[in-house]
C-alpha cells in the first residue's frame, strides 16, 4: 500500500499501477484499490498514447488480470471460482 501510495504521488503511473494491481490480487474486495489502479493505469495508458506507444506487450500478468477483474464484491466471486 504504501509503496502504490508513494508511485501515485510522484505520478509514477507504471509502478502505480503495478502496486495497486498486486494489492487487488492479495485483497480483491479493497474498491479503493480498484479506483486507484484504474485512476494510474488511465494515467500511464495516456502516457504511452502521448508518446504513440502501445501500452500492452509493457504490461505485467498480474496487472493484466487486475484490470480486467469486475469492480468491488463480484471480485471474490471471480477469485473464487
Amino acid at each position: 500500500q504504501e509503496q502504490a501510495d508513494k508511485a501515485m504521488s510522484a505520478n509514477e503511473w507504471y509502478a502505480a499501477t503495478f502496486h495497486y494491481a498486486w494489492l487487488i490480487k492479495n485483497d480483491p474486495e479493497q474498491v479503493k484499490y480498484y479506483d486507484d489502479l484504474h485512476n494510474a493505469y488511465d494515467q500511464l495508458e495516456t502516457k504511452f498514447k502521448e508518446q504513440d506507444q502501445n501500452l500492452e506487450p509493457h504490461l505485467s500478468p498480474v496487472v493484466r488480470e487486475s484490470i480486467a477483474l469486475p469492480r468491488g464484491s463480484k471480485l471474490a466471486e471471480v477469485n473464487s471460482g
